[in-house]
């Protein structure tokens, strides 16, 4: 930082490049807690991961491994998610639309993948 102006995020109290290092591997399921209160539009996130959101501030019901490995899928924040053992994630979500005043659901999230036939 060194004086200079500008947005910075820390993890447990600590900056880029002073920060652990989370390994993981092809087919582990990890669950993170982030709170972010920054109030920022693009907040936080990480790269490299595919990474689904299940709740927003603490939401309904925790997520268990066996609800995240169910061959179902399941139903989290934005829509419905399976997490493959392949370690790919199959998403179902909604088509919005973005205008300047506001957003329209064009085509709401499926509510399973048999409803989608898959």
């Amino acid at each position: 930082m060194q004086g200079r102006p500008g947005l910075w995020w820390t993890v447990n109290g600590h900056m880029f490049p002073d920060l652990p290092m989370f390994t993981v591997v092809t087919g582990d399921v990890v669950r993170m807690h982030i709170s972010i209160s920054s109030g920022e539009v693009h907040p936080m996130h990480l790269h490299g991961h595919r990474m689904v959101v299940l709740a927003r501030n603490g939401g309904p019901a925790p997520f268990d491994p066996q609800a995240l490995t169910n061959p179902n899928g399941f139903a989290g924040l934005d829509g419905i998610f399976r997490l493959r053992p392949d370690g790919l994630v199959e998403r179902g979500l909604s088509v919005m639309e973005i205008t300047a005043s506001g957003n329209r659901v064009v085509d709401p999230a499926p509510k399973s993948f048999q409803a989608l036939g898959f």
